[in-house]
């Protein structure tokens, strides 16, 4: 049975939860939090969590990420990478080379595309991804989350 191990860090604080599959749903199997004037929240949390899995998915808080919905003309896979990046470099408040930047395409209609974007400066994700690394651990993916981990960690 894998595990997955989700890391939020907000501020000064940071929430690791790591669960697995149990049949239909999901086992929590463990939660820790640290805060700064614990050392370094991040490596900390890592630390106390001990688990075999090496991969990371990192959730963003929604207050960290810029985004956008963009309508689109209908068009090739490639045709809409290059549509939203063109949009993106139009509508973002920082160019293009600062942030990391995904998207979604959430409908289609009438030669139309409705397309979610998120995009996060990279100031405020690359000292999370250092930081991850240097515990031996990778980031396999990142979600920008409204409700985050910061509720269950706090026991809310």
């Amino acid at each position: 049975m894998s595990t997955l191990t989700v890391l939020e860090v907000s501020g000064k604080r940071a929430v690791a939860v790591a669960a697995r599959s149990a049949g239909q749903g999901v086992e929590i199997i463990r939660i820790d939090r640290a805060e700064s004037g614990q050392g370094d929240p991040l490596r900390s949390t890592l630390e106390k969590i001990r688990i075999a899995d090496a991969r990371i998915t990192l959730v963003i808080p929604r207050s960290k990420a810029i985004l956008r919905d963009l309508d689109l003309p209908e068009g090739t896979p490639d045709e809409l990478v290059s549509m939203v990046r063109f949009q993106l470099e139009k509508e973002l408040p920082l160019p293009p080379d600062r942030v990391y930047a995904s998207f979604a395409v959430t409908s289609r209609s009438g030669g139309k595309v409705h397309i979610q974007t998120a995009a996060v400066p990279k100031e405020e994700l690359d000292p999370i991804l250092a930081a991850v690394e240097a515990t031996g651990r990778k980031v396999g993916a990142a979600h920008v989350s409204t409700f985050g981990l910061g509720a269950l960690g706090r026991g809310e």
